[in-house]
This record gives structure tokens, C-alpha cells and sequence, in this order.
């Protein structure tokens, strides 16, 4: 990964962890020792942009990283079945922490994406982020998701934020909670 990344040189971005390089290079770099997660992450930026002409970095990223934690098991048939869902070990305690500094208003400007995570999780658990992502127009008309957002979620944004800081607080995060280090997909016999 880190030789592939030299090879490029200026073009490649300063992560440690993977990266897309979108529709016309169509193309997924990914450093294997960060985990599968990561390249499920990188592989939903692929389905993004093939969905959407134009999509707010937050839905973006946070989006990916929603399918970041996994967990799969092979059915009687061979096929792969996967669970979303799930809190991340390490991004879901920085959102905790950081809960009462950050609004919705910077989650949208995507500046603590431990908090959009957290935001799509809490989406998701409210049953409502399959109906936000299939809402969002495809065309950019919407740039930031705010009026997408509050129309799927049927309160004002000062609602929404409320609703969610007391769902990240409410979260039964402590040691008695074991948090899913690795995404991982079983055989049949596991």
C-alpha cells in the first residue's frame, strides 16, 4: 500500500487507510492490515458515486463508514449474508466524546466524522437511513442533505440534533459493552 502510494506521488491522499479513485479511474486502494472495513468503506464511495451526480461529503463519508463494521456468515446455500449496524470500537467513543461540542450543523459540514457515524447509526437505528439515502436527489439540488434530512425526519434540524445527542448519550457504551473490533464474515461451519 505505502509503495503503491509513493508511486503516485502528489496524487495520492495522505491516509493510511485506502482510498477510491472514483468513476473514471475506477479504482479501490486499500491497505489490507487496516481490515475489511476498510475496504467495504472505500467500496461504498464506488456505489456513491455511480448513484449520485453530486452528494454532500457527509452523506458520503458517512455513509461508508456505516459499512465499515459488518459481520457475515455463508447461509445453507453458499450465500454471503451481511448485518450492518453495528457501534464502531473506536469511532462511537470519540462521537461520546464529543457530543456536546459538535452540532448537526458541523456534522453536515463534515468536521468530526466520528459524529457522522455516529449520525448514520443513529439514522439507521431510528429506521430511518435507507429512506434518507433514497431520498437524497441525485442531481445536487440538495448540496448539503439539510432539507432531504429534515423532511425525512419530519422535525426542524434543532430537533433532529436533539434527538440525537440524547441517542449517543443513552448508549450503553462502558465496559460491560463489548464493541466490534473487526468486520468479519464466517463459513458455514464457524
Amino acid at each position: 500500500y505505502k509503495e503503491y502510494c509513493k508511486s503516485l506521488g502528489a496524487a495520492a491522499p495522505d491516509t493510511p487507510y485506502g482510498f477510491y479513485c472514483g468513476i473514471d479511474d475506477n479504482l479501490l486502494i486499500v491497505n489490507h492490515s487496516t481490515g475489511i472495513g476498510t475496504t467495504t468503506h472505500e467500496l461504498i464511495h464506488h456505489i456513491v458515486a455511480n448513484s449520485f451526480r453530486e452528494c454532500p461529503q457527509w452523506v458520503n463519508e458517512g455513509f461508508a463508514m456505516f459499512f465499515e463494521k459488518f459481520i457475515g456468515h455463508l447461509d445453507k446455500e453458499g450465500r454471503g449474508v451481511f448485518s450492518v449496524g453495528y457501534f464502531s470500537n473506536w469511532r462511537f467513543p470519540v462521537a461520546l466524546e464529543h457530543v456536546d461540542k459538535v452540532s448537526l450543523r458541523d456534522v453536515v459540514a463534515y468536521r468530526e466524522p466520528c459524529s457522522v457515524r455516529s449520525f448514520m447509526l443513529f439514522l439507521h437505528r431510528k429506521g430511518l437511513l435507507k429512506k434518507f439515502i433514497l431520498a437524497m436527489p441525485r442531481d445536487g439540488t440538495d448540496a448539503d442533505g439539510v432539507r432531504t434530512l429534515v423532511k425525512v425526519y419530519g422535525k426542524p434540524l434543532e430537533g433532529v440534533e436533539k434527538d440525537w445527542k440524547a441517542w449517543v448519550r443513552a448508549q450503553p457504551v462502558n465496559g460491560e459493552v463489548k464493541l466490534i473490533y473487526y468486520s468479519f464474515f464466517l463459513t458455514a461451519t464457524e
